[in-house]
């Protein structure tokens, strides 16, 4: 976590995407600080399966482990000493933030979110991904993190992470290699987007205010936030050029520029 002395900014909760780490937020941190406009507190705790957070036993996948999930999420936060944060989460992160926003809006002055998804309404869809979720998490166990790490930059939705500027770039996947197999397929298995409720009839009630970022690459995601800006009562969409799915990192400084508009629009709302 990181602390200065910015009083115009709320404190930022980021919340990181699957295989991923607090400290990937470092050039979007970086980036933020740069310009001498960035938040006052910045924390990105791993979350659950991921670095040195444990899984959370004994809870059923889906709406008990996002419900367990988001507890622990808040207990960090209120350790931390941060008063009605603004919440930012990334791909994962962003399925977690904004079924947290849901549950606790009260607790958070505004929402981030970065390709993310409220989820698959379609039954159908929704248990086909639950079972490639499911043989995913097989696979990370059977083959090991340096298997699944190399098979995972492949894809073509995180392919476009090659842009991400060194040495954060190489740092990144470091990180990944060190994870442990067995939280990673626990995360799949119990916070997957096949085992999350879906949250679509429910973001008419969210009145807090959101920024969506989505990558131009990102035509997938990019259509989803375009769907969810028109549910949600107080939505801004931007789109970053240069950018796939995770455009936060792979475009920092448009990111940064995003987010500082976003924050003055809320301090003059204030």
């Amino acid at each position: 976590m990181s602390r200065n002395d910015r009083h115009d900014w709320p404190p930022v909760l980021a919340l990181h995407g699957f295989s991923g780490s607090g400290e990937d937020f470092e050039p979007l941190r970086d980036a933020l600080a740069g310009e001498g406009g960035g938040p006052g507190i910045f924390a990105a705790p791993d979350l659950p399966g991921h670095g040195d957070a444990p899984v959370l036993p004994d809870v059923a996948p889906g709406e008990e482990a996002f419900v367990a999930a988001g507890d622990t999420i808040l207990a960090q936060a209120e350790r931390a000493g941060l008063h009605r944060p603004l919440l930012l989460g990334y791909s994962m992160g962003g399925r977690m933030a904004l079924h947290l926003a849901l549950r606790a809006p009260q607790r958070f002055r505004a929402l981030v979110l970065v390709g993310a998804t409220p989820g698959i309404a379609d039954p159908a869809a929704r248990e086909a991904r639950e079972d490639e979720d499911r043989q995913r998490a097989a696979a990370l166990v059977a083959d090991g993190i340096q298997a699944f790490a190399d098979r995972w930059e492949q894809h073509p939705m995180i392919a476009s992470q090659d842009r991400i500027a060194e040495p954060w770039r190489s740092a990144m996947r470091a990180r990944r290699r060190r994870q442990d197999p067995r939280g990673l397929a626990w995360s799949l298995a119990a916070l997957g987007t096949g085992v999350m409720p879906p949250l679509w009839d429910r973001l008419a009630g969210l009145t807090i205010p959101v920024l969506l970022l989505t990558g131009e690459e990102d035509a997938k995601f990019t259509a989803i936030a375009e769907q969810m800006a028109c549910l949600l009562p107080a939505a801004t969409h931007g789109v970053l050029p240069g950018a796939g799915h995770c455009a936060h990192l792979e475009q920092p400084a448009r990111a940064a520029a995003a987010l500082r508009e976003f924050v003055g629009q809320l301090n003059r709302k204030i």
